[in-house]
């Protein structure tokens, strides 16, 4: 949203919307982050199973995959009236937020395998490690990136961890011959 706004894609007041309801978003996952509720409180309710006895904050109960954010909103409503659509983005994004965050540092890690080049005349053959096939492939295509190299039908992610350390040595070392120990 914030780059169709910021090249005029996006009509200022549909710009204010999105932000409001980020803001309503945030706020209300910076409340269930602080919020802690007392054991026997959750227990009460059957929140918590007989050897639970510690209290735990409200995005601790809502990351369990049996409670929604209707249950917790049994023991702690916001002050603020949600709309469902904003109750649901929240539960969402506590529930899955380890799934984004590792989706978020693989999105990092292929920026930096795509920024990776592979020098122009780099032999592959004297890479101890690839494959006969591996080498083959990519003497015959000579991808310019590791990126590029990362998409080349049967490679392999060993086959690009091998790639990434001779490179390394290369860059390190580039007198030596390619690859080798």
């Amino acid at each position: 949203m914030e780059v169709g706004h910021r090249i005029g894609l996006l009509p200022e007041s549909a710009y204010r919307v999105f932000l409001q309801k980020r803001k309503r978003i945030d706020d209300e996952i910076k409340r269930l982050k602080k919020t802690r509720v007392k054991a026997a409180k959750i227990n009460a309710i059957g929140f918590l199973t007989s050897e639970e006895t510690a209290d735990q904050t409200l995005e601790q109960l809502l990351k369990r995959p049996e409670l929604g954010y209707e249950r917790i909103e049994q023991l702690s409503r916001s002050t603020e009236v949600l709309s469902e659509e904003l109750k649901g983005r929240v539960e969402i994004e506590i529930k899955y937020e380890g799934y984004i965050l590792r989706q978020l540092k693989e999105v990092e890690r292929f920026k930096k395998m795509e920024n990776r080049t592979i020098p122009e005349r780099f032999n592959y053959n004297d890479v101890t490690g690839l494959s006969r096939e591996v080498c083959e492939k990519l003497s015959a295509i000579r991808p310019i990136s590791v990126g590029q190299a990362s998409r080349i039908s049967g490679i392999t992610p060993a086959a690009l961890s091998i790639l990434l350390v001779a490179l390394e040595r290369n860059r390190q070392n580039p007198q030596s011959v390619q690859g080798k120990p």
